[in-house]
């Protein structure tokens, strides 16, 4: 699935789950982790952006997660006393994954994509 994202804009991404090609709806056993790399194979702790369920970033509605981009998350900005570099222009790469709140290090990718920035 590509996304699109323009400097400083605010934008919520509605991006339908799926798991085994049937529509995935998390329920209350799973927490969704939406990572955003600059390479498909960067380790999570070199994400550009990362954002979780629970008020960090994402909501749900059904098998639809909402992905809430704010101005720091493309444009950089400081946020409580951390630095936020701006993404540059260029593709990204982005992924979905549900995490079995039982078991955290059981997790799935329900979405994957890129996004381009720009």
């Amino acid at each position: 699935m590509k996304l699109t994202s323009d400097t400083g804009e605010a934008k919520t991404y509605r991006i339908p789950m799926r798991l085994d090609n049937v529509a995935f709806s998390p329920g209350e056993l799973y927490t969704l982790i939406f990572t955003l790399k600059e390479n498909e194979t960067d380790d999570d702790e070199d994400a550009k952006v990362q954002k979780r369920t629970g008020g960090y970033g994402i909501t749900v509605s059904g098998s639809t997660a909402l992905v809430a981009f704010v101005y720091v998350d493309t444009a950089g900005g400081t946020v409580e006393e951390v630095e936020v570099p701006a993404l540059a222009e260029g593709t990204y790469y982005w992924d979905i994954r549900a995490q079995l709140i039982a078991t955290p290090s059981t997790t799935r990718i329900v979405r994957k994509g890129e996004i381009m920035a720009g």
